[in-house]
């Protein structure tokens, strides 16, 4: 992904820290920089029709980049991902419109994002999670803070279920399990494993009481939720 080409907005002093802005939003962008800028802190830009690789490869990495996490193509998690990988002191923030989006918001914390900050934040806020950044520090709206801890927990939860798997599972149970949450009917499973019809259903009633579950959906649930298919896809 590339931004559109626009002219660099730049304020502050010479000693003042480069903050280079990746948004969706061009008037967005623009009217961060002008309120950055008229800090003497900081000297600011807008992102200038520049690639993730052209940033890092043609060594024009600011001193923070503030990155929408809601960009197409998960260019936040790209972008954060080749920022980390190129071993230099850039810092990264994360903006987010609203909590959501944690899938890609979780990688970017696991790939070293210092600072994350909801777009209905103050200004003082984001000028407040520069400074902690920039000093070696990190910083999490309240918000923000609870949705990584609550994926992170989630995120463990699931690992450790991984892990507990019945025993009593058999191998055509894990199989029949991969088949009713691909989809697929008793009589679909039934032709595809070559059993009768009887069979597969039997199967299908001793994974239920095994995972006391109430039916077909709930297998399909329990299979997904607990991460089974690592197991069967062997």
């Amino acid at each position: 992904m590339k931004f559109p080409q626009t002219p660099l907005v730049y304020g502050g002093s010479a000693m003042a820290y480069a903050i280079r802005i990746f948004h969706a939003s061009l008037m967005f962008s623009q009217s961060l920089v002008a309120a950055l800028s008229e800090d003497e802190r900081f000297s600011a830009s807008v992102a200038n029709g520049i690639s993730a690789n052209e940033l890092v490869a043609g060594g024009k990495l600011p001193d923070v980049a503030i990155i929408d996490l809601h960009l197409p193509d998960h260019f936040a998690v790209i972008l954060t991902q080749r920022i980390f990988a190129n071993a230099n002191s850039a810092k990264v923030i994360l903006l987010l419109a609203n909590v959501g989006n944690e899938g890609d918001l979780l990688e970017c914390v696991e790939a070293g994002v210092q600072g994350c900050i909801l777009e209905k934040s103050s200004l003082e806020d984001l000028k407040q999670a520069i400074s902690e950044v920039v000093a070696g520090g990190v910083y999490f709206s309240p918000e923000m803070a609870c949705s990584v801890f609550r994926k992170f927990a989630e995120n463990s939860r699931n690992a450790r279920n991984v892990r507990q798997k019945p025993d009593e599972i058999t191998p055509r149970e894990l199989e029949i399990a991969r088949l009713i949450q691909d989809g697929l009917s008793n009589k679909q499973i039934a032709s595809r494993l070559s059993l009768s019809i009887y069979t597969v259903k039997n199967h299908v009633h001793n994974l239920i009481a095994k995972l006391d579950v109430d039916g077909r959906v709930e297998v399909a649930e329990y299979v997904k939720r607990h991460h089974w298919r690592r197991w069967i896809d062997r």
